[in-house]
């Protein structure tokens, strides 16, 4: 069995790439807080900022900065998905339904990796790496896909702390740019919609003649590790009140789900198959991320018909800051308006017209 790996579209993530190389080899400043400013302008009094910290006594993070907006980082909350956390059970395989492994021994496996990542080390016993590139080893941050090397299950674990979740800078230059097209939240927040977003999917799926016997996702459940400590996150001058916001995050948390097996992959021409998706996520109202890269054509071993899988369910519009409804001719039109927006928000948006975006209604929430 083989399993294919995520990866962002090749062409919005090459563009985003070199706007931001330049824009950090042009920026007079590493930090974020600075960036840009002229040390001679006063400090705007409204700026939105959020600070984090563990407690009271423990130091604090502050970071200011106008793309900052409530939603993405005060809108998703962690609780929504303890209702899928997953159980100590038997679980069986997808892929064999004759086979099957405990929850908790899935568990314990990523309480191991836990360990060993903060050991230092960078390959692991009992989970092979899909994928690392949004991972910091030096600081132990970030967003990492491994694959347990005995199951056919992948684990998708964010680790983040007070100091890092403030940094945009630390875990590469795609969740950079994130950072600055969604508002200031990165994955630690939008992997806390994955599995509720799969959810919500499934259902808008079921509601949909078009696609109810077509698409297929995957089993996730929410992982929560033993000794897992919360952080504060605040906010001050957020949205369009300039409200003052609280919330609390988990240091380290993974989803579980299913691993796509792609031994049976339906021979598709690749332009048939980039009509389907932009159909399907039209439908959808984008809920899920359009690359091609996360959609596998299979044959249904029992109807024998072409199914799509759904490999990846982050709520796309919170992930990249889409507020509107959007319908795409085709990925083309997707990637001019991804990178487009891209451009605007990184380098030729005003503070004010950031101000003004919090009055916008937001269309594409996730229900929370």
């Amino acid at each position: 069995m083989t399993i294919k790996p995520l990866h962002i579209g090749k062409n919005v993530h090459t563009f985003i790439y070199y706007c931001l190389l330049i824009f950090l080899c042009t920026a007079p400043c590493s930090s974020i807080n600075s960036m840009g400013r002229s040390v001679h302008r006063p400090i705007d009094p409204d700026m939105p900022q959020i600070t984090t910290y563990w407690n009271e006594q423990s130091p604090h993070y502050t970071i200011k900065d106008s793309h900052l907006k409530e939603y993405p980082i005060f809108g998703i909350t962690a609780q929504n998905s303890y209702q899928y956390l997953i159980p100590d059970t038997p679980i069986t395989f997808s892929t064999n339904a004759t086979k099957k492994v405990t929850g908790g021994i899935l568990k314990h496996k990523l309480e191991q990796l836990l360990q060993e990542i903060q050991d230092g080390r960078t390959t692991f016993t009992h989970f092979d790496i899909l994928r690392k590139r949004d991972f910091n080893d030096t600081k132990k941050c970030g967003f990492m896909i491994v694959k347990y090397k005995q199951y056919p299950f992948v684990a998708k674990l964010s680790i983040e702390r007070p100091e890092t979740f403030i940094d945009p800078f630390c875990r590469g230059i795609v969740p950079m740019s994130f950072f600055f097209m969604a508002g200031g939240s990165g994955r630690h927040m939008t992997g806390l919609t994955r599995v509720l977003n799969l959810h919500q999917t499934n259902q808008a799926i079921a509601l949909n003649s078009r696609w109810r016997h077509r698409v297929k996702t995957p089993r996730k459940w929410f992982w929560l590790p033993k000794q897992n400590p919360f952080f504060y996150v605040e906010g001050k001058n957020i949205g369009q009140k300039k409200k003052n916001l609280t919330t609390m995050l988990p240091s380290v948390y993974a989803v579980i789900a299913d691993a796509i097996d792609t031994t049976n992959e339906m021979p598709v021409a690749q332009k048939i198959k980039n009509n389907l998706i932009i159909k399907l996520c039209n439908d959808l109202n984008l809920m899920v991320d359009p690359h091609e890269d996360n959609f596998i054509f299979q044959i249904n071993p029992i109807t024998k018909k072409p199914i799509i899988v759904i490999i990846d369910t982050e709520h796309f519009p919170t992930m990249v800051g889409i507020h509107k409804k959007q319908q795409f001719t085709g990925h083309a039109d997707f990637y001019a308006s991804l990178t487009k927006k891209c451009a605007q928000d990184i380098f030729f948006s005003t503070k004010n017209t950031r101000s003004q975006s919090c009055w916008h209604a937001r269309d594409l929430k996730l229900l929370q």
